[in-house]
């Protein structure tokens, strides 16, 4: 790393900067993603439960 020119030290730090940071955001987007998913199953359960319940008061 001694005899590297300046600009490719600055290119090295800038692609492990961006490397670390694509990592990072894919985990937070990953994270958000089940999180999502989460929300639409209860969602999707609460509306069928709504609609047994209908189903069941009305016979």
């Amino acid at each position: 790393m001694k005899n590297m020119s300046l600009q490719a030290k600055i290119i090295l730090v800038l692609a492990i900067t961006v490397s670390i940071a694509t990592i990072i955001l894919s985990f937070v987007f990953i994270r958000d993603i089940k999180k999502t998913a989460l929300s639409v199953m209860f969602y999707k359960a609460r509306a069928i439960g709504r609609m047994a319940e209908n189903a069941r008061v009305a016979t």
